[in-house]
């Protein structure tokens, strides 16, 4: 069994490490979004079961991660319970990023929790700040803005965690931003990092986003790039991949999680540290949380 979930992580780490620039060849996209972690339904877009990927530090069929659920056709909607078993969903997305209707569908709760509770706008990150310099495989942009994810989304983050004190496989959540990569990302590591999962794991999870975006990457790449605001506020309708810092900011590499991870441990006590001492989880509510994502033995 071991060998076996070996072999599948490896196949999707090498997909996830695809170029920006190349597609990922379709027979091996559709076969790796067939399989757990991916949850394939129409419209789903990078959604994941947060358990799934590595057996054995989250109970699978509990905790769901994602980018926008705007492109899931409203007759398809009750998916999300029927399917996943969903009772909550967790918006990150700030008013302006969301374009599309809630869903709504019976016996499933949205909640909006963006950057501080919607009183504040986050200051913008624009992918000049991602250049990468010679010795870098890290941008300080992306250690600036997890910090600021970490420290500007503890109401929801805190929403979150307290469901998964009693979240179940008919009683799951799901939480999601845009692409499902920082915010989401965010999260995800989060939990990971409470439940026990080394460094590596939690980084070669987020990676899988590359995997997850992929079958938008044309639609959206193109928008996203036309959207960008600059520090100037020029015109950018002509700017591409090539936009420097662009391709950094976009990527989902293991590299930009495992530093996070390192600087969550090294800087807030790791999860343990941050739900205690930003999210004021007590030493009980905390071990509740865990006993009751714990997989089953």
């Amino acid at each position: 069994m071991a060998s076996h979930f070996n072999k599948e992580n490896d196949s999707l780490s090498r997909l996830s490490a695809v170029s920006l620039d190349e597609p990922i060849p379709t027979d091996m996209l559709n076969d790796a979004l067939s399989k757990p972690p991916f949850i394939n339904l129409p419209g789903f877009f990078n959604v994941r079961d947060v358990g799934a990927y590595v057996p054995g530090y989250v109970k699978p069929r509990t905790i769901f991660r994602s980018g926008m659920l705007d492109l899931i056709p409203s007759s398809d909607q009750s998916s999300l319970r029927k399917e996943l078993g969903l009772s909550k969903i967790f918006d990150f997305r700030r008013s302006d990023e969301i374009k599309g209707s809630a869903v709504q569908v019976e016996g499933l709760e949205v909640l909006h929790c963006p950057y501080m509770d919607g009183k504040e706008t986050p200051p913008p990150f624009p992918p000049a700040r991602f250049v990468l310099r010679e010795d870098e495989s890290v941008s300080q942009a992306y250690r600036d803005m997890y910090d600021l994810i970490l420290e500007g989304y503890t109401v929801g983050y805190r929403k979150a965690f307290e469901e998964l004190k009693t979240a179940t496989e008919d009683n799951a959540i799901l939480f999601h931003c845009t692409g499902g990569k920082d915010r989401t990302g965010v999260m995800a590591a989060l939990i990971l990092d409470l439940m026990g999962a080394p460094a590596k794991v939690i980084a070669e999870e987020y990676a899988l986003t590359r995997i997850g975006t992929e079958p938008f990457r044309e639609a959206l790449l193109p928008a996203f790039v036309k959207s960008l605001a600059t520090d100037e506020g020029e015109d950018n309708s002509n700017a591409g991949i090539e936009t420097p810092g662009l391709r950094h900011l976009l990527s989902s590499s293991k590299e930009v999680m495992a530093d996070f991870v390192e600087r969550l441990r090294s800087k807030y006590g790791g999860a343990e540290g941050y739900l205690s001492q930003y999210l004021k989880f007590s030493e009980d509510e905390i071990k509740e949380i865990r006993e009751n994502l714990e997989p089953a033995k």
